[in-house]
Parts: structure tokens; C-alpha cells; sequence
């Protein structure tokens, strides 16, 4: 991987900080004031709401909505067409198709695909 990769009409709000080694795919929405950190990954489709934190190496797929405040500790995987709620704490991998929240984040339901 390279320094940075960010895919085309990606968008990156105000106060926005990257570490190195950070891939950002396609069409991404990233609001204000979030934190991504070094080798972490987001797919497509993807939109990162404001003052978020993601910790290293973590993997978010495609199609997935990571709400307001939320913090995602080292190497957490993030599951395609998933959606994290406000002000949560991700301590533990989340799989595709399902809604997550709280402290620690659980899975509250799941999610029909596209």
C-alpha cells in the first residue's frame, strides 16, 4: 500500500486528520473533525459521520454508516451494508448486514442486503 490512497469523489470534511498508510475507496463521505489512523481501510459507499475516531488497522466495508462520536479500537473489522450508531465504542469485529450500538457495541438487528 502507499503512503495514501483516496479513490475519486471522496469527500473530506474540515479538521479531518490521517496517519500514514491509509486507503480510502471511492465515493467515501468523511465529516468534520474525525481521526483515521495508519493502515486502516474504508469501502466504498461509505460515510464516517463528525468526531469520530479509528484506531489502527481497522477494516469498514462498503456501504456501511459509522454515526456521530463513534470510536473503533486497533484492528476492529467493520462489515459491508453495517451501521454503527452514535457515540459508540466498536471493541469487537461487526459482520456484514447488521445495526450496531452502544458501550461496547452490540448487534441490535440485522440488516437486508441490497
Amino acid at each position: 500500500m502507499k503512503y495514501h490512497i483516496i479513490g475519486n469523489g471522496v469527500f473530506i470534511g474540515p479538521g479531518v486528520i490521517t496517519s500514514p498508510y491509509v486507503k480510502i475507496d471511492d465515493l467515501v463521505t468523511i465529516s468534520r473533525k474525525v481521526s483515521i489512523d495508519h493502515h486502516t481501510s474504508i469501502g466504498k459507499f461509505t460515510t464516517i459521520n463528525p468526531g469520530c475516531n479509528i484506531a489502527g488497522g481497522s477494516v469498514i466495508g462498503s456501504n456501511t454508516t459509522i454515526g456521530m462520536g463513534s470510536n473503533i479500537v486497533n484492528d476492529i473489522n467493520i462489515g459491508s451494508n453495517t451501521i454503527i450508531g452514535a457515540g459508540s465504542l466498536v471493541t469487537k469485529d461487526i459482520p456484514d448486514n447488521v445495526m450496531a450500538f452502544g458501550v461496547p457495541a452490540k448487534i441490535i438487528k440485522k440488516i437486508k442486503p441490497y
